[in-house]
């Protein structure tokens, strides 16, 4: 029995073949841990291809996955991500020189003093997106604010177990370089 999404996905990797961009090895794919990895070649560059799905976590999992079971050189993630820019529009290709993971946050509570997190990135003060009745003030809100938080990271040549914050990310800049190079 197959579901919507794996016919999707069979007919994703259709496409891709029909486009002879990557040769896959028919004999070589196979799957682990509810991943099914495909192995072949692109651009004269031994490969191997695996869905994720959605969300840090899965990323994180198939990452590890790769890492544990094949020689990687290098990762390459492509997908979905939103932006804030006006000028891009639906289905525009856009290669990050940085990027952010936007999903850790500090809440503060109502009454709470800066304590030790971040008030540097994504402000958000509920209040004043409030509407005031005769019975509320919304001076405040018992909501309060939020912020973005950086990550919190120990570095491979780094001291052990000294940690360093960090919000924007850099690519790798062989990466993109190359990507700098393609065409759409």
């Amino acid at each position: 029995m197959t579901d919507d999404k794996s016919q999707h996905n069979a007919s994703i990797w259709h496409d891709i073949k029909k486009l002879e961009i990557f040769q896959m090895f028919d004999i070589f794919p196979f799957d682990n841990a509810g991943k099914h990895f495909r192995i072949g070649v692109l651009e004269s560059k031994r490969v191997v291809v695996v869905m994720c799905g959605l969300g840090m976590l899965n990323a994180g999992i198939s990452t590890q996955l790769l890492l544990t079971l094949f020689d990687v050189k290098g990762v390459l993630h492509y997908g979905i991500a939103g932006n804030a820019n006006p000028k891009l529009q639906i289905g525009d290709v856009t290669i990050p020189q940085y990027w952010a993971h936007t999903g850790l946050w500090h809440w503060q509570r109502l009454g709470e003093e800066n304590g030790d997190f971040n008030t540097k990135f994504g402000y958000l003060e509920f209040a004043e997106y409030s509407n005031s009745t005769k019975d509320l003030n919304t001076d405040t809100n018992l909501l309060n604010k939020v912020w973005y938080q950086p990550e919190e990271i120990f570095p491979v040549n780094g001291i052990p177990e000294a940690r360093h914050h960090i919000f924007w990310t850099r690519v790798d800049k062989t990466y993109f370089k190359i990507a700098g190079k393609l065409k759409v």
